[in-house]
């Protein structure tokens, strides 16, 4: 009976550390903070850090944002711009 649950332990762990391992990564985070993780004290201020920190993905995602809108705003900059071509023959018509 103790090794059943000795098996059960060990595979609940490695199974965390897995997740843990995913989790970090889809984070933006390197993978090696996943060791720092598995230090006693060093491992709940990390959890800490990483519940209230700006994640890498997190600022990835702003900046894509920023360059989206920038580059709508160039659009609609251009639109209302009059084309050389129609200037030009605005000038050059007789009124």
């Amino acid at each position: 009976m103790a090794d059943f649950v000795a098996v059960i332990g060990l595979t609940v762990i490695v199974l965390m550390i897995f997740a843990w391992y995913r989790v970090i990564g889809k984070m933006g985070f390197p993978s090696w903070y996943l060791v720092l993780l598995l230090i006693p004290l060093v491992g709940p201020c990390l959890f800490l850090y990483f519940a209230f920190a700006e994640w890498p993905i997190e600022r990835e995602l702003a900046q894509y944002k920023l360059e989206a809108r920038m580059s709508q705003n160039r659009a609609q900059t251009e639109e209302n711009l009059p084309s050389p071509v129609n200037a030009l023959a605005q000038k050059q018509s007789p009124t």
